[in-house]
């Protein structure tokens, strides 16, 4: 799943919740679907994607800040800011789907009077800025699991992961207490599960964008054996292929 992560810093001007509730409602995830990855996948209605076994199936009838520029600029009034008054930077890695990504949300922005930049780093150095709340305002990243949307939600958002604060420089007890919860094989059941999606959408300190579907195809004629990394995408170099 692609998605959006606000830099929650108290410096940071995201720290205001308003104004990123107006990023949310300024984006429209069915365009980034359609001009990134040429329509094949989804739009998210939670902080990752419906082909986990506990994605809550009421989600698709709820509001997930469905594209709405005139709430995007009450938003942006609620937060206290004119269009025009901030500047923010996009930070995104290298890789080209990344950056269209970026680009599409510097054109969202500026429809609302938010003028914006974008950074892009190789991965290395992109993984060690995304820890330095002074680098970026608004990351543009990828977030999978293996099994549960609980566990999207945790690779971002648990603060015992990133000592003592989310991935974003978040810190909130009471969402914390929700995610663990969720995340106990005891209490992981689909309130609970909905109650960390709620914290988290209404709180907007990430916002799913889309997910987009990657096939492989291959014939045991000429491939033996497809090997796959972390991100469940095809390692070309690691596989092995018929040579005679």
């Amino acid at each position: 799943s692609m998605v959006l992560l606000f830099n929650c810093d108290s410096s940071n001007v995201f720290a205001n919740k308003a104004l990123r509730q107006a990023v949310c409602y300024a984006i429209d995830n069915e365009a980034i679907l359609q001009n990134v990855f040429g329509g094949k996948g989804s739009v998210n209605k939670s902080y990752g994607n419906d082909v986990y076994g506990d994605f809550v199936d009421k989600w698709y009838d709820e509001d997930y800040y469905d594209y709405d520029i005139e709430a995007a600029k009450a938003k942006l009034a609620e937060a206290g800011y004119e269009p025009g008054e901030l500047h923010v930077k996009i930070m995104t890695t290298t890789e080209s789907h990344f950056i269209r990504i970026g680009e599409l949300v510097q054109a969202f922005l500026s429809t609302i009077g938010i003028s914006s930049e974008i950074v892009s780093y190789e991965s290395s150095l992109y993984n060690s800025y995304r820890f330095a709340p002074e680098e970026w305002d608004l990351r543009v990243d990828n977030k999978g699991a293996g099994d549960y949307i609980t566990s999207v939600y945790k690779y971002s958002f648990d603060q015992d992961m990133f000592g003592g604060q989310t991935q974003n420089f978040y810190v909130d007890e009471e969402m914390q207490q929700l995610l663990e919860t969720a995340m106990d094989e005891k209490t992981h059941t689909p309130e609970n599960i909905d109650a960390v999606h709620q914290a988290i959408k209404e709180s907007a300190i990430g916002y799913g964008l889309c997910s987009n579907m990657i096939n492989y195809v291959s014939n045991d004629s000429k491939v033996k054996k497809i090997v796959y990394n972390w991100f469940q995408k095809a390692v070309i170099g690691a596989c092995e292929f018929v040579t005679e």
